[in-house]
């Protein structure tokens, strides 16, 4: 996707871009690098409204950082996201595996 000269990002743009998510110690939550950009239209629900209000008149090929708090970046807190399992099933996961 090639923008036209000079178009800034607005709501319902279509985008295409990367993005690298820290936490505070520096510990990488997520990350695009390395991979397809994410695709995605700015009010589509993809992002929290939260992480597009920054990219909102950015142009083509603009980079940032931006320090947000976690409800700005994620949303609020949901307790009916936490999900509880026993430690066991970690150790027998593929990632336990592969990352030990």
């Amino acid at each position: 996707m090639v923008p036209e000269p000079g178009a800034e990002i607005a709501r319902g743009s279509l985008v295409e871009l990367h993005l690298a998510l820290t936490l505070g110690d520096g510990t990488e939550a997520l990350s695009t690098f390395g991979e397809a950009p994410l695709r995605l239209r700015i009010g589509d629900g993809t992002l929290d409204p939260g992480l597009e209000e920054p990219l909102l008149g950015l142009g083509a090929g603009s980079g940032f950082d931006i320090l947000l708090p976690a409800g700005q970046a994620y949303g609020p807190r949901d307790e009916g996201n936490i999900h509880w399992l026993p430690l066991a099933d970690l150790y027998r996961s593929k990632a336990y595996e592969s990352a030990r």
